[in-house]
């Protein structure tokens, strides 16, 4: 026994090099803690134990063990206490119940376009009915229609229907309100009718100037190119995904190629090292300059103005400018003469993203940036090396290359796709079967072709000269089409799995994580935790019955054939409900004929009238007399605990409910704010 712990003792010692990486995981990890506690805890607590942690750690020091310790704890629960205080400043107030054909009049902070929508974001706001102490910060409207045509900064008038912040659509699944919260939208809803514009924005600060430049560029490519390529140029160049047809995204999605239908990491990559290479070439053409000035250290200036412009035109998206960011740490390596890419230089870039939006870590994109640029780090550190010696072998030049360029392709789709795949498991629900060949046969057009032209369009724009290029760049596009809508039909394209238990993505992040930091054999135990998280969808149970908030949507399932009450009604609860389990959407489904029906043994009525009958009733109307022979699920306890889910097992049964799941946290519906928070925010 003493061996054994004498060789790990050993094996961590050899890999002291690599232990400051690990201080943004534990910053990471605290954050993680705040959003796993299934209740929400005194506001000062996280900061009063960062607090506690520091002292020691200056008293303690010294000690070599307890220097390690006690520094990882720093960063723990300052993970926790920086999500937590900014959690509780970010109290707004929210709307308690629904309110209809109420007038709104607000400020235009955030215009999304649809197809035959916009949805405005509005500050400032006065509500009718609502006394001012109590009206949301942000509000949400959708407003069918895209006139009249609505600017960020006008001040409008609209009536509108609103709800308070909703619980999630099954219990456990995705929470919008905590979305919501973080951006202090305190009610959403729908026009009524049409917007009025009170007052148009005179003001053009930086910002809406970058946004007068995108309506023009859209205006330009909507008019060169037909609706279904400029459906996709749109998001590669100013971030736009309103255009994109139904088809088109369900194809990229089931090819694998989703992600560049939103500017993120590989867009930027793309612009940053195209202007990069260019400019170095175009400078070697000039020996006067090139001899005299570091024209690498030139040119990494002018990439990273460039790619800003791109970072503003493209919509300023969270993963862009995280991008961007990352972007930043590699160019100011290249200009101190540091190596660019680093595993270390991702894991304090993550840290900083952290310490100023740590509310970030529990979302997709976030996930899937790093998990991706980690996997791709770490896959070129290890085969870095054999690589280089094999190809160094090669006499022949162009068969080197040619060799080198296809091993590069194929390392980076499999490094990337692998790591990223059960991430979007978990949030998605989907596996591209053929994701790795989706993106070999379309990262070189995308890399090679698509992004210098689109590029060299906008470039033209001015000097109207871009209409060539954007043609072109369409031809490129209609290729990936085709290929995308090959691999969709495919068979078994795309696989609906059920979601991973989070104890289960925990373990697969932490996995990841361990194999990708550690450098020696230690790093395989690792792959364990990964694989065994990937695969603990298996663990998964399936609901046997489904009753969505209010009792407006009522599905049972036998042996993965769906019921529902209504076909036509909450289409997106229904998709949720059965991708989320592991079913196709638009396979299996049939409609509930009678309101009684058995489920293993249990009878279930959807009306009181069955009182004396069934076993479970469920009460969707209001005011529903009691029944004391059955369980009642009555309409105020479907309303104001959500959706819930029955599971009938072994002559028993129980329920969950998307309240309880939540947890009583801030961003629950029916939380109230403690005291001391209401007096400092007033």
């Amino acid at each position: 026994m003493k061996d054994f712990f004498q060789l790990i003792k050993n094996i961590f010692l050899a890999e002291q090099d690599r232990w400051n990486l690990w201080l943004p995981i534990l910053f990471g990890g605290g954050i993680s803690i705040y959003f796993l506690l299934p209740f929400e805890p005194f506001w000062l607590l996280g900061t009063f134990a960062f607090l506690l942690c520091l002292i020691l750690f200056t008293f303690f020091r010294k000690n070599s063990i307890c220097y390690c310790f006690l520094l990882g704890l720093c960063f723990l629960t300052g993970g926790f206490a920086i999500i937590q205080l900014k959690a509780n400043f970010l109290s707004a107030p929210r709307l308690s119940k629904n309110i209809n054909f109420v007038w709104i009049e607000g400020t235009v902070n955030n215009v999304d376009i649809y197809p035959n929508a916009q949805r405005l974001t509005l500050e400032h706001v006065f509500i009718d009915r609502i006394p001012i102490e109590k009206t949301p910060k942000y509000v949400r409207i959708r407003s069918n229609g895209l006139t009249p045509k609505i600017e960020k900064g006008d001040i409008i008038e609209v009536r509108a229907n609103l709800m308070p912040p909703g619980l999630p659509i099954e219990p456990g699944s995705y929470a919008f309100c905590r979305n919501l919260w973080f951006n202090q939208i305190g009610a959403s809803g729908y026009a009524t009718g049409k917007p009025i514009i009170l007052q148009k924005n005179k003001n053009t600060p930086f910002f809406d100037i970058f946004e007068e430049i995108r309506r023009n560029i859209a205006a330009h490519v909507q008019a060169v190119l037909p609706a279904h390529q400029a459906g996709v140029v749109l998001p590669l160049i100013i971030g736009s995904t309103s255009s994109i047809s139904q088809t088109t995204y369900e194809n990229y999605r089931d090819a694998g190629i989703a992600h560049v239908l939103s500017v993120s990491g590989l867009h930027m990559m793309l612009i940053a090292g195209l202007v990069f290479s260019f400019v170095r070439f175009l400078l070697t053409l000039f020996p006067p300059i090139a001899l005299r000035f570091n024209i690498k250290k030139i040119a990494a200036v002018i990439a990273l103005i460039i790619t800003f412009f791109y970072l503003m035109i493209s919509g300023l998206a969270i993963p862009a400018q995280r991008s961007y960011l990352m972007l930043c740490v590699v160019f100011i390596a290249v200009l101190f003469d540091r190596q660019a890419l680093s595993v270390r230089n991702v894991c304090w870039i993550a840290f900083l993203i952290l310490l100023f939006k740590p509310e970030s870590l529990v979302t997709a994109s976030f996930q899937l940036s790093f998990g991706a640029v980690l996997a791709l780090i770490c896959t070129y550190e290890t085969l870095k090396e054999p690589v280089q010696n094999f190809l160094h072998k090669q006499n022949n030049k162009l068969f080197r290359w040619m060799i080198g360029l296809a091993f590069g392709f194929l390392i980076t789709n499999i490094a990337a796709g692998l790591a990223t795949a059960p991430i979007a498991i978990y949030h998605f629900y989907r596996f591209p079967t053929y994701g790795i060949l989706g993106n070999f046969l379309t990262s070189s057009l995308f890399g090679l072709a698509i992004m210098p032209l689109l590029l060299l369009s906008v470039l033209m724009m001015p000097f109207n000269l871009d209409v060539y290029p954007l043609k072109i760049a369409g031809f490129f596009l209609d290729l990936v089409a085709n290929i995308t809508e090959w691999i969709a039909h495919l068979p078994y394209a795309s696989i609906i799995i059920p979601t991973l238990p989070d104890w289960g993505f925990l373990l697969l992040i932490t996995g990841g994580i361990w194999f990708c930091l550690w450098k020696n054999k230690i790093r395989f135990l690792g792959l364990l935790f990964f694989l065994i998280g990937t695969c603990s969808f298996l663990f998964h149970t399936t609901s046997d019955l489904f009753i969505s908030q209010g009792g407006k949507l009522i599905a049972y399932q036998e042996k993965g054939h769906f019921y529902f009450s209504s076909l036509n009604r909450q289409k997106k609860t229904r998709q949720q409900w059965m991708e989320r389990n592991g079913f196709d959407s638009n396979n299996n489904i049939s409609l509930i004929k009678e309101e009684l029906f058995q489920i293993n043994g249990y009878t279930i009525a959807l009306s009181s009238d069955y009182c004396g009958i069934a076993d479970i009733i469920i009460a969707k109307q209001k005011n529903a007399p009691l029944c004391d022979s059955a369980m009642v699920l009555d309409y105020k306890t479907l309303w104001n605990k959500g959706t819930h889910t029955l599971f009938f097992k072994d002559n028993n049964f129980y329920i969950k409910n998307a309240a309880d799941s939540l947890g009583f946290r801030l961003w629950h519906p029916n939380y109230k704010n403690p005291f001391l928070l209401d007096f400092f925010n007033n």
